[in-house]
């Protein structure tokens, strides 16, 4: 692979569609995705299919093809509210071709959610599975309802300023249907796979290729994210990712800091040759969508697995093996079931194991810190896991080392690049609070938070060393003492974790403790056993998207067993 300067600059590409054409032109014959067929065989092994780049832009084309007349005047936003990967990011690469913005749907997320979520983003065709048809009539029934009503309103309060236009939302829900016909002609047999090892050099991408398109400005949203919103509401909040955002993430925080930081190693460095594992909750979300526009750019492939819930590390392994995975992409949760599982494997099974592992130059995990035993340990067996580091808000920003010598595994090292963009100021003791600039290119346009601009993260980190930073978690989770002491409770947390007989574990204070205050000088314990609630059978603490406890829901759901638990702990302290 050539050096980071014969590659494409992101300010090269005003559209994603750009972005499609240019890399499918590069890399037509490669095989872009391995994907399972649903239900497919009686064996115990799933079967898998392959798509080049070229069949992927055949039968995206077909699709934008069939939507185009079923889609209404003035739309601007398709949903797709479709866990299958290959369905959903098949959508992905149609709605780009049609010049709409995508929205990806969680089939998480409730009725209600659903309808603010529509509504927000002005969604006009909404692309759904069959189990998932359903809640999305539901959804969209509901919003009909909501902006008929608000029209009721007006009219009884003559208000006629504004009518708004009830929205005219079209489900399609046809996947299933015609997915084995679009694939008919056009996929090829997994123990064949077309590769071109031609197109491993960089200089294939010519820069000629690149047909700008000048009409399209590169900083408008092509894709939609959420996150949760401020304290304030319980709607998840739309954040606008635009082709720069995504583009100066995946060439210039995952791309170019790679071939830097290896000098042409290619351990270091992603190739056409690479295969990536990409296990996610919703493919199209967050780290998951960088990471296939990053294999996508340099031609390599993806491997299309099911939804995270479903997956066993067995499986991974097999599948790993099968397609040779040489890059991964893991949540915390899915690497501490992996670890678990290898825990029991018998000496014998080993050898193919460990050479599994071992073919993966690197893992990355984000969203949440991951246990350094855990970690230690999938090192140990040959599991090169790192760090990475980013925001719905801001895109992936920084990673770990990728050396498996290092063992700053868990740290992140910003580029000089992100410097640029980036402050670390000081918060408490040795604590930093990152805030990115309103000028760094992946920052999304609507999420400034302070009055010049910029975003205040709300992450905490400690400084390690001149380069390297440990996340330690967020403003939120900090908990201010009566006595002036700011206490982060995760560390404890995950001290206690660390207990066979503990799964998962939250922290919580309650407005009662400032009577506790006033009963003595408390400031950061754990008193046994009044202070600790262990969950009925069946019973689970509420969790987020992402795989972690969610605090604020924690003290709403266990509101009355927090207050009868300080309330005991007051009266036993007060005899």
């Amino acid at each position: 692979m050539a050096p980071s300067n014969n590659l494409p600059n992101y300010t090269d590409f005003d559209s994603l569609l750009q972005v499609f054409e240019t890399f499918t032109n590069c890399y037509k014959n490669n095989v872009l995705f391995h994907y399972k067929i649903p239900d497919g065989g009686t064996s115990r092994v799933p079967e898998y299919k392959t798509l080049t780049y070229s069949q992927v832009d055949t039968i995206t084309t077909h699709l934008a093809n069939i939507w185009k007349p079923m889609i209404p005047p003035d739309t601007s936003c398709v949903a797709v509210f479709n866990d299958n990967p290959i369905q959903a990011t098949l959508a992905l690469f149609a709605i780009l071709k049609l010049g709409l913005i995508t929205f990806p749907l969680s089939p998480h997320h409730t009725k209600d959610v659903l309808t603010h979520l529509l509504i927000e983003s002005n969604t006009g065709f909404f692309i759904t599975s069959k189990e998932n048809v359903t809640k999305a009539i539901d959804s969209v029934n509901a919003v009909a309802q909501q902006q008929q009503q608000q029209q009721r309103e007006r009219i009884a309060q003559n208000d006629n300023k504004r009518t708004p236009v009830i929205m005219d939302i079209k489900i399609w829900d046809q996947f299933d249907d015609i997915m084995e016909q679009l694939l008919l002609d056009t996929t090829m047999s997994p123990s064949n796979p077309i590769h071109d090892d031609s197109n491993n050099h960089i200089s294939s991408y010519n820069r000629l290729i690149i047909s700008a398109q000048h009409d399209v400005d590169s900083t408008t949203t092509v894709v939609y994210a959420i996150t949760s919103g401020s304290t304030s509401t319980t709607y998840p909040k739309l954040i606008h990712w635009s082709t720069q955002s995504i583009m100066y993430m995946v060439l210039e925080m995952n791309i170019k800091s790679l071939i830097r930081e290896g000098k042409d190693d290619p351990n270091f460095i992603m190739q056409s040759t690479d295969v990536m594992i990409i296990i996610a909750t919703s493919f199209l979300a967050g780290a998951s969508l960088g990471e296939l526009f990053t294999v996508f750019s340099v031609g390599g492939s993806v491997v299309l697995l099911d939804d995270l819930s479903k997956l066993h590390p067995h499986d991974f392994l097999e599948v790993s093996e099968m397609f040779q995975v040489s890059l991964m992409l893991a949540p915390p949760s899915f690497l501490e079931r992996l670890a678990e599982y290898l825990k029991t494997l018998p000496g014998n099974n080993w050898t193919i194991v460990s050479k599994t592992l071992q073919r993966v130059k690197y893992c990355f995990y984000g969203g949440l810190p991951l246990q350094i035993e855990i970690g230690d340990y999938l090192q140990s067996k040959g599991l090169n896991v790192r760090t990475h580091y980013g925001a719905t808000e801001t895109c992936i920003m920084s990673q770990a080392n990728v050396s498996r010598e290092n063992k700053n595994w868990y740290k992140i090292h910003p580029t000089p690049e992100l410097m640029h963009y980036a402050t670390f100021e000081p918060f408490d003791n040795d604590m930093f609070h990152l805030v990115i600039h309103s000028n760094f290119p992946s920052l999304a346009k609507n999420v400034a938070n302070r009055p010049n601009g910029n975003y205040a993260t709300r992450d905490l980190f400690i400084k390690d060393s001149p380069r390297y930073w440990t996340y330690v978690g967020r403003m939120d989770d900090i908990m201010n003492l009566k006595s002036g002491v700011l206490v982060n409770p995760i560390p404890l947390e995950t001290e206690l974790c660390k207990e066979e007989i503990i799964k998962k574990c939250v922290i919580v204070v309650h407005q009662v403790i400032r009577k506790v205050n006033k009963t003595g000088h408390y400031e950061a314990a754990i008193s046994i056993p009044e202070m600790i609630y262990i969950l009925p059978f069946g019973k689970q603490l509420p969790m987020t998207a992402k795989g972690a406890i969610s605090r604020k829901k924690t003290n709403q759901e266990f509101n009355q067993e927090i207050e009868q638990m300080y309330t005991n702990f007051i009266r036993i302290n007060q005899r």
